[in-house]
């Protein structure tokens, strides 16, 4: 008998997600293609859902959502044999687009059904998961601030609007940050397991989750006219190109903070400073269009 798909479905990710999933269902339909849904209903849901999955019974999981939803899954996920398959719906995307999925319902079901995938590279920071990176200082505490009302309301400009709410009430902050014994300074870190950053801007271009590196972005410089310029530089693609910019590759990292302030992972809160962060053990395969599988 043929395996069944399993899909977790978030059914509050993103603004266009009702009838973009359902285009992607109506080609699974024409293609007999045959699947159970499990439905989001609270934060946490996709977790549970992922760690009963059974690979017995299904063939490929896929996940319908953001990459919150995402990042759900991969903490869920007890073994390493599984295949995942992403039906993006999210805000902003990223993790999708990092693996070059495209944007139409009809090639997104496409690379479901062919099924290619590819071997990915998980992050971990402290006991979470992360797969396209993690955030400290600036950008954890607009994404802390954000719910799901105002994403619901303002879609990607949610983050923004609440960009714009920090930089008016703007704090300094500095972080302790150790790679291979050296300390550093920083007023932010972006600690990235892909290039992409925020939707299709970029921290460090070299770094992907096919390769097992990680690559850290110190923000060196501070207050309110140095983030308004990083802002400036990361919709212009310059972020790399500036001074007071620092990007290393590397194993293992370690910030030493010992206030609890919140850490981002692929745009969702999952952990609190001190932490460490690395490659994990853990692999997952995802399906990728057939360009990127090969």
């Amino acid at each position: 008998m043929k395996k069944k798909l399993l899909i977790i479905y978030n059914p509050t990710a993103g603004q266009r997600n009702k009838r973009f999933y359902n285009k992607v269902l109506f080609h699974f339909n024409k293609n007999n293609l045959k699947y159970d849904i499990e439905r989001t209903k609270f934060k946490g849901d996709a977790y549970k859902y992922a760690q009963n999955y059974n690979s017995k019974k299904y063939k490929h999981l896929i996940v319908a959502g953001g990459d919150g939803t995402i990042n759900e899954v991969i903490n869920g996920l007890k073994a390493e044999n599984v295949i995942i398959g992403i039906i993006p719906l999210g805000t902003a995307n990223v993790f999708a687009a990092e693996i070059g999925l495209k944007n139409t319902s009809f090639e997104i079901a496409q690379n479901i059904i062919n099924g290619y995938n590819k071997k990915v590279f998980i992050g971990r920071i402290n006991e979470k998961r992360f797969v396209q990176m993690v955030g400290i200082g600036f950008d954890a505490h607009i994404v802390n601030k954000i719910n799901l009302k105002l994403k619901k309301t303002l879609g990607k400009f949610a983050y923004v609007y609440q960009t714009l709410v920090h930089l008016i009430k703007f704090k300094n902050n500095s972080y302790t940050i150790i790679i291979r014994d050296k300390s550093y300074k920083a007023s932010s870190i972006v600690i990235s397991n892909g290039h992409f950053y925020g939707g299709r801007y970029f921290c460090s271009p070299a770094a992907s989750p096919f390769n097992k590196k990680l690559y850290v972005c110190l923000f060196l410089g501070n207050g309110r006219s140095s983030y308004i310029k990083y802002s400036l530089a990361l919709i212009l693609g310059i972020i790399p190109k500036l001074k007071d910019i620092k990007i290393i590759e590397a194993n293992d990292v370690y910030i030493t903070q010992n206030k609890k302030e919140p850490v981002q992972g692929d745009g969702e809160i999952i952990t609190n400073l001190p932490a460490k962060v690395s490659i994990a053990k853990f692999k997952l395969n995802f399906i990728v269009n057939n360009l990127s599988a090969k």
